[in-house]
C-alpha cells in the first residue's frame, strides 16, 4: 500500500494505491527451474478533461511465466510468456502480451560466450507496455519495454583477445509491424525499426 500526499508524475492531486504479487517457484534441479507470477496494481492516474486533469483509477494485471534449462554444459536456454490486462475507468480495458526466448553459450576452455534473444511482443499501447532485462557489455544492463506490435532481436557477444584484453558486443534491433514512424521529438526515427549497438572494449594491467 503506498500514498503520494503531493503532485508526481503524471498525477496533478494526492493519490494513493495498491500493489500485490505472487509467485511460485519449481526447481527440477540446480540449473533447471519455472515460475509463475501474478502481480497486481492499483493507482490513479490524470485523466485529460475538458477544463482540468482530473484523477482516474487504473487497474494493472500481470500474469508471467519464466522458465530456464541448461541443455547441455555448454548451452542454456531461457523462456518467458508474459500476459498484461490494464483498465482505466469504465470505458477502457486493453491488453497485451510478450514471448520471449534465449540461448546462451559459454564454455571455459573457449575465449567466445554470447547470448542471443527473440522477443515478439503485441499491445495496444504504451499503458500496456512490458519489461525485459536483456544482457548488455559489462557493467552495463538493458531492461527495455515492448510496446505495440514487433520484434526485437538481441545478441551479445564477449570475446577473450587475451588476458590483457576483453572484448563486448551488443547488438539489439527492433522491427514495428503497425507503424512507419519510432519515437519522436529529437529521438525521432523515420522508419519502422530501431537499432542500438554498443562496443567496449577492457584493458587489464
Amino acid at each position: 500500500m503506498f500514498s503520494f500526499p503531493w503532485l508526481r508524475y503524471r498525477v496533478n492531486a494526492p493519490s494513493d494505491g495498491v500493489e500485490t504479487l505472487l509467485q511460485l517457484n519449481y526447481k527440477f534441479n540446480k540449473k533447471n527451474n519455472v515460475y509463475f507470477r501474478y502481480k497486481h496494481e492499483t493507482k490513479s492516474l490524470n485523466n485529460a478533461d475538458v477544463y482540468v486533469n482530473r484523477l482516474i483509477e487504473t487497474k494493472k494485471d500481470n500474469f508471467r511465466l519464466n522458465g530456464t534449462f541448461q541443455l547441455s554444459p555448454s548451452f542454456r536456454y531461457k523462456f518467458r510468456v508474459e500476459y498484461v490486462n490494464y483498465r482505466k475507468g469504465s470505458d477502457y480495458n486493453h491488453d497485451g502480451y510478450a514471448v520471449s526466448q534465449t540461448l546462451s553459450f559459454k564454455q571455459t576452455n573457449l575465449p567466445v560466450s554470447f547470448h542471443f534473444t527473440f522477443v515478439y511482443f503485441d499491445t495496444y499501447s504504451y499503458d500496456e507496455r512490458i519489461y525485459g532485462y536483456e544482457n548488455d557489455v559489462l557493467y552495463a544492463y538493458s531492461f527495455p519495454s515492448y510496446y505495440y506490435k514487433g520484434a526485437r532481436y538481441v545478441f551479445n557477444i564477449k570475446y577473450t583477445i587475451n588476458k590483457y584484453l576483453d572484448f563486448w558486443a551488443y547488438l539489439a534491433r527492433t522491427n514495428y509491424f503497425d507503424r512507419n514512424v519510432v519515437s519522436s521529438g529529437l529521438n525521432e526515427i523515420n522508419g519502422n525499426h530501431k537499432t542500438d549497438l554498443h562496443l567496449q572494449i577492457r584493458v587489464k594491467f
